[in-house]
């Protein structure tokens, strides 16, 4: 067996494995669901080799773990930050003003590698700005990496404390186990923070360092053999059952991450790559130290950072959704190309160069800052006057994110009811009123929207009124599209399913405002007769649950299934128009008929839920005239949904108005205010 210490030709061959599965995954996630397992292939490895790099320092001091620190810097940080700095550039050439701006905020986070924190920080605040070309996206893998590297010293200092082997062994079991529990508790709860925090992901790194160190004991153990025929006899047997195992394994785990089938698989991707580690070396099978796949495996960090920004732009620029297969291979040829010439001309010229390497760095930072510092220009120059086109872009560009819930406090009080659900604080809060209702709004990430705006409408007839929702996730893998928990129908988000009519029970608000898409109160097929329908059982049991602990409720129709449908961003689409000067807003509007007709079964539903509590406010009415419904204001181009979900902007608040006044004038009469 090669020693552990020795240069390892087949770690580059696991490392061609995990960036072939990643590249397979991003260029058609179709066909290749398990692609993503690749970065936990990374992670492992890296984890060893951590392990290999702090074991030839015999004391771990202040200068050694400096070097340490230095030594990682050096080789990830030149081409890190180029592929930043370069994207930044090129996409002011592609991009609209709305992308541009998500694009400056993912490259921030990203050169202080917080790209997992940004994207998990994001899951409560989504809708921001959804994007569907998330350039910087793979950058959170690289985030969570960095994050491992600062904490790995102090692992290896405190597992030195031991001084068996066997101690230091169990110590890292301990440590992986415990990472490992919190990776399974967050799955359970908290999909993306499994997925995206690195805490989650330590098991994964120590499974390399724990092969390392069983390496290490085998070495020592054969070592410590004094017959020169006992070691060769003994290292013939034990290669030719290695050497079966290692076909083996390497076999299942690339089978594995080029399955056609989505199965939850992550932890067995982990433990085979940590056999092949313990296991593996050049000389017990052909394949893990071929020199093709060697060298594939030597560029597969500058192929990682380099493939995503391709696909992205290349989607971008020809404005599609999934890649054909030629796409694919134009997509696949280009990164290569590109990391390629990084790689022999920028990374490799680069080693040992320290001067050149500090001054690259931070020439690239401040050049990436500079860059994306300077506003992007509207390119709005037309002969049509009908609109200012300026003012379109910008306000489209500006004011369509959300803006956050104010001064609206944080509810200790509710924070108590819900117990033992302690999600999303951001999505809960409470504000005082110049009234005397009490008044709830649950939902989801409609609700949270529509506070701000309702508050200083409910402010003259509220003691107080109480926020609590949950945007939440459909968690099937990071890229798939987000659906918010849902109020009249369950499928998603049990916690908040469970923690919300605690809420309502406890508090026994005045008013019960119910704020939530739920689609399949739309998409469902309707059973006849209705009182036998599934979906409106369960809707009116919720509903009939809410109107035993409230004196009134309010229901909002969202009636937005057709745009999410669609799977459109208004605002995107809206602008891309202007920029082009094409100005074919035909996609951002529908008849009224088809309109109707994608939510009729929803109305339905909610047609026959009879009760004299409850005021069913329909929002979908004012948008539509008696011919088209549309999805922006027609006399200034300002969008009335924000991004793909469908998200309330200003502008249709404002549209809705006199709509909301009309509820609540209900509201004082039946409070007798």
């Amino acid at each position: 067996m090669v020693s552990p210490h020795s240069k390892r030709p087949d770690i580059q061959t696991f490392r061609s494995l995990a960036i072939s599965a990643v590249l397979a995954f991003h260029l058609r996630p179709d066909l290749f669901p398990l692609g993503y397992l690749g970065v936990d292939i990374f992670f492992v490895v890296s984890g060893y080799l951590m392990s290999m790099m702090l074991s030839r320092v015999a004391v771990m001091n202040t200068k050694s773990i400096l070097e340490f620190y230095w030594r990682r810097i050096s080789r990830i940080l030149p081409i890190y930050a180029f592929v930043i700095f370069a994207v930044a550039v090129i996409a002011r050439f592609i991009l609209s003003p709305i992308d541009y701006l998500i694009l400056i905020r993912d490259a921030r986070w990203s050169l202080v590698f917080g790209a997992n924190i940004e994207q998990y920080r994001d899951k409560t605040d989504y809708w921001a700005q959804v994007n569907d070309f998330p350039i910087l996206l793979h950058m959170w893998s690289l985030g969570a990496e960095v994050q491992y590297y600062m904490i790995v010293p102090l692992i290896v200092i405190l597992q030195r404390c031991f001084r068996r082997k066997v101690h230091q062994l169990i110590f890292l079991g301990a440590l992986t186990i415990g990472s490992f529990a919190s990776y399974a508790f967050f799955k359970l709860t908290d999909e993306m923070g499994s997925f995206l925090l690195m805490h989650n992901r330590i098991w994964q790194f120590t499974i390399g360092s724990i092969a390392f160190e069983l390496g290490i004991e085998e070495e020592s153990e054969l070592n410590d053999l004094d017959t020169e025929s006992l070691i060769s006899k003994s290292e013939d047997n034990k290669q030719g059952i290695t050497s079966s195992l290692i076909h083996i394994v390497f076999i299942v785990l690339s089978l594995i991450c080029f399955s056609p089938v989505q199965i939850p698989i992550c932890a067995p991707v982990s433990l085979f790559t940590g056999l092949l580690l313990l296991y593996g070396s050049q000389n017990e099978i052909g394949l893990l130290s071929n020199q093709l796949v060697v060298k594939f495996g030597n560029a597969s960090y500058v192929l990682y950072l380099v493939h995503w920004p391709v696909i992205t732009l290349y989607k971008y620029a020809l404005d599609i959704k999934v890649l054909d297969h030629m796409g694919a291979l134009v997509c696949l040829g280009n990164s290569i190309i590109i990391s390629i010439l990084l790689h022999e001309l920028v990374e490799q010229k680069l080693l040992g160069c320290t001067k050149t390497i500090l001054i690259l760095v931070i020439s690239l930072y401040a050049a990436t800052l500079i860059v994306t510092s300077i506003e992007l220009p509207s390119n709005t120059t037309t002969q049509d006057t009908r609109f200012n086109y300026t003012e379109v872009v910008h306000w489209n560009t500006h004011n369509t994110a959300y803006k956050g819930l104010g001064d609206c406090k944080k509810d200790k009080v509710a924070a108590k009811w819900a117990l033992p659900y302690k999600e999303e604080e951001n999505s809960r809060c409470v504000a005082t009123g110049n009234g005397t209702a009490r008044i709830l709004i649950i939902g989801n990430s409609y609700a949270v929207r529509a506070m701000s705006y309702l508050r200083p409408l409910l402010f003259p007839i509220a003691k107080e009124v109480r926020l609590f929702a949950h945007i939440g996730n459909d968690f099937g893998q990071l890229w798939a599209h987000i659906s918010g928990c849902r109020i009249l129908i369950d499928g998603s988000c049990p916690p908040f399913a469970a923690a919300w009519p605690r809420v309502v029970e406890a508090m026994k608000p005045d008013v019960t405002w119910i704020i939530s898409r739920d689609p399949e109160l739309a998409t469902s097929p309707l059973q006849e007769p209705i009182e036998s329908d599934f979906v409106f059982q369960f809707a009116k049991n919720r509903l009939d649950f809410i109107s035993i602990h409230s004196k009134h409720l309010v229901i909002d129709f969202q009636s937005v299934g057709i745009i999410v449908d669609k799977n459109m961003n208004p605002p995107n689409i809206l602008v891309k128009e202007i920029q082009k000067k094409t100005f074919n807003f035909d996609s951002l509007h529908i008849t009224e008929k088809k309109w109707k007709q994608f939510d009729q079964n929803e109305t339905l539903r909610m047609d026959k839920i009879v009760d004299p509590k409850l005021i069913k406010h329909r929002i979908s009415d004012k948008q539509c005239d008696s011919v088209t419904c549309f999805f922006y204001n027609p006399t200034n181009l300002h969008v009335y949904f924000g991004d793909a979900f469908a998200h309330q902007t200003p502008e249709l608040m404002e549209l809705l108005r006199p709509s909301y006044t009309d509820v609540i004038e209900q509201l004082k009469q039946r409070l007798k205010f």
